[in-house]
Order: structure tokens, then sequence, then C-alpha cells
């Protein structure tokens, strides 16, 4: 088995606690050292500027804040990443939407084959234009709160599955 050291390191940008647990622990089942988890977007900008890794996990929202510029940075390091959000592609702006993408809630086995693509290169086709109303965005809110809170139900199940044996 390699040490730590030999891993692919990610960073993991989430603002939920419990998810960001979920993310980490599938990722090191994975077989992926996990460099950094960052709550908020200063945090997660600092960690994809200095941190020598080779990949991350964003959610597309951290404490209302979109994470793009986190993305941009990566881009111009030229290290893979994808979108990890309870929103859907739909509702990701035009430039971003090529950028592979995992919807929430998701599975260990369904992030790690996400994050090998995005490491692999493969990157999804645009969507169409759409048009995005105040109504629709109001419905993507709730959507992404129902799914994180979907996510944060299984991860409090795999977690306590994990403790118990």
């Amino acid at each position: 088995m390699s040490d730590a050291a030999d891993l692919p390191a990610i960073l993991i940008a989430e603002d939920r606690a419990i998810i960001a647990a979920k993310i980490r622990r599938d990722l090191q089942q994975a077989g992926y050292a996990v460099a950094a988890v960052a709550g908020t977007i200063a945090e997660a900008e600092a960690a994809a500027q200095r941190l020598p890794i080779r990949g991350a996990v964003l959610d597309v929202d951290l404490r209302g804040e979109p994470v793009y510029s986190v993305a941009a940075i990566l881009l111009a390091r030229r290290l893979p990443f994808l979108f990890l959000t309870g929103y859907g592609r739909a509702a990701l702006p035009r430039e971003w939407q090529g950028v592979p993408l995992l919807e929430k809630p998701f599975t260990g086995a369904a992030l790690s084959a996400a994050l090998r693509r995005a490491m692999s290169g493969v990157r999804p086709a645009p969507l169409p234009r759409t048009v995005t109303t105040p109504t629709i965005r109001r419905a993507w809110d709730h959507m992404r709160h129902n799914r994180d809170l979907l996510t944060e139900q299984r991860a409090w199940t795999e977690l306590h599955r994990a403790a118990r044996g």
C-alpha cells in the first residue's frame, strides 16, 4: 500500500461539515489523500493557490458565495476539479457548464468515478442556453437545500454505521 505522500492530494471546498466529512471519507476510501477542507471562499482560494494539490471537489455555493473564483485559480494552475452541487448543471453559468459535475446526494462510488473522470480530462458538453427567472432560481435554491439535507442524512447514516462496526 502507498503511503500518504504518494496519494493524489485533493482540495475539498464544502461549507457543511457533515458533507465535508463524507467527501473526505469517500475520497480516502477511494485512495486519495485530502490536502485541505475549506468552508469559505477565502479558505478555498488560499488553499487552491498555495497547496501542492492534484485536483479538487468544489461545492458550487459556499455560505452563499459562488465558488467560481476558486475554479478560476484551479484552471490557471491547470488542475482538474469537479463541481458538487444540489442545483444541477442547468443552474451553472454557461462558461462553467463544461466542468465535470456531481449532483447531491451522491454515493462514494459516484464521487470517486466523477473525480477519476475529471482527472482524466473528460468534459461534458455544455447544455443549450436556458432562461433563468427569479422563480426558477428560487426553485433551484429549494432543490439544493433539500439535496443538501438528503446528503447530510446519508452522511450521518454512513458515519454511524462505520463507527459501529
